[in-house]
């Protein structure tokens, strides 16, 4: 799965891992990355974050980078699913 302009994190506490084999999330700006990882944190503080950075006891993997969406730096057909939910 791939969602594309992260921003601050949103969105995470509504996937649900059972559903998700691997979650790769893009922003192309570096300080709505920022306020991602602390909304992640907040999430595990919580035991509310449905991934882990690596698979295994069966969480999805998991991996937030910054990328512009008008040019990802994967392969074509790499996500069987793209989300944008609060992207311009």
């Amino acid at each position: 799965m791939l969602e594309c302009g992260i921003g601050t994190g949103a969105t995470l506490k509504f996937y649900h891992a059972a559903q998700i084999k691997s979650y790769t999330g893009v922003d192309w700006c570096p300080s709505m990355l920022e306020k991602a990882f602390e909304k992640i944190e907040e999430l595990r503080k919580l035991n509310e974050f449905p991934f882990s950075s690596k698979q295994k006891d069966g969480k999805p993997s998991f991996k937030l980078m910054q990328a512009d969406v008008q040019s990802l730096p994967f392969p074509d057909n790499n996500f069987d699913t793209v989300v944008d939910s609060f992207g311009l």
